[in-house]
């Protein structure tokens, strides 16, 4: 039996990791998921310190802001959407391991790419309609990429429905 439980969740972190990004990194989307989606697929967080929740999954770091309530302060991150208190407003995977940019399921003409950045070997992946930026790098010079970080912050087409109207 315990055989049979690690083989199914050695097969849900392959498959999961294995979803096209744009759909969010084990699915986790932003203005869409909470916290308890988010405790289902990464389990219980190693730290919460000022409404910035770190996890630990066997092949990623991830950090997640979760919204404070609707529209509680509309000029910050946490409080500035009209969603309620434990949505997922952002958040970003660092993998453990050296994951090949190659590897990854995305959509490629969806991103713009910078590659003039201010570090030698890093590049970055802008996908602004789904709010995603992946930064990669080159470790030696004719290696592939391998993925440093990704961003996940507010696609486009949400951003502008849920976010609220400033204070004055």
């Amino acid at each position: 039996m315990k055989t049979l439980v690690l083989i199914c969740l050695t097969n849900f972190f392959l498959l999961s990791s294995l979803c096209d990004i744009e759909q969010g990194w084990k699915g986790i989307r932003v203005l869409n998921s909470n916290r308890r989606d988010v405790e289902e697929k990464l389990g219980k967080p190693v730290s919460d310190e000022s409404g910035e929740v770190r996890y630990e999954t066997p092949e990623a770091h991830a950090r997640v802001l979760y919204s404070i309530g609707p529209c509680v302060a509309a000029d910050t991150v946490r409080g500035g959407y009209d969603v309620k208190e434990g949505t997922v407003v952002q958040y970003e995977v660092q993998p453990k391991n050296l994951t090949r940019f190659d590897e990854l399921k995305w959509d490629k003409s969806r991103y713009e790419s910078d590659e003039t950045s201010h570090q030698v070997g890093v590049f970055y992946y802008f996908n602004p309609q789904d709010g995603i930026l992946i930064v990669a790098q080159k470790i030696t010079s004719g290696s592939p990429e391998t993925i440093r970080t990704m961003y996940f912050q507010r696609p486009k087409e949400l951003e502008s429905k849920y976010r609220c109207k400033p204070t004055k």
